[in-house]
C-alpha cells in the first residue's frame, strides 16, 4: 500500500486536495485536505456551482475500507457509454 497527494479540479479555477491510499492499483480511500470549499467553477455552466467536498458531501468517494485487508478484487461489467451526453463536446 502507499499514500500520495493529488490535487484534482480545473486548473486556474479551483484545485481539491486529497491524501490517496492504494493498494496496489486500486484506490482504497481519498481524504481530503485543507480548505473544504462550498462552489467550483463550471466549465459547463460557466459559473460558480455548489461541490460537496468533504464532510459535506453524500458519502466518501471511495468506500473501500474492506479492501485494506487481504481480499482479492472483485470484477465488474464495464459500462459502454452511448454518448447520449457527451460533456467533453467543444463547440
Amino acid at each position: 500500500m502507499r499514500q500520495e497527494e493529488v490535487s484534482v479540479g480545473n486548473p486556474g479555477f479551483g484545485q481539491y486536495r486529497y491524501r490517496v491510499t492504494w493498494k496496489g492499483e486500486t484506490v482504497v480511500r481519498m481524504t481530503p485536505i485543507g480548505e473544504h470549499v462550498k462552489t467550483g467553477f463550471s466549465d459547463f455552466d460557466g459559473k460558480p456551482v455548489e461541490v460537496f467536498y468533504g464532510k459535506d458531501g453524500p458519502g466518501p468517494l471511495y468506500q473501500r475500507e474492506h479492501m485494506l485487508t487481504n481480499v482479492e478484487p472483485k470484477l465488474a461489467l464495464l459500462h459502454v457509454d452511448d454518448g447520449s451526453l457527451d460533456f467533453w463536446f467543444l463547440r
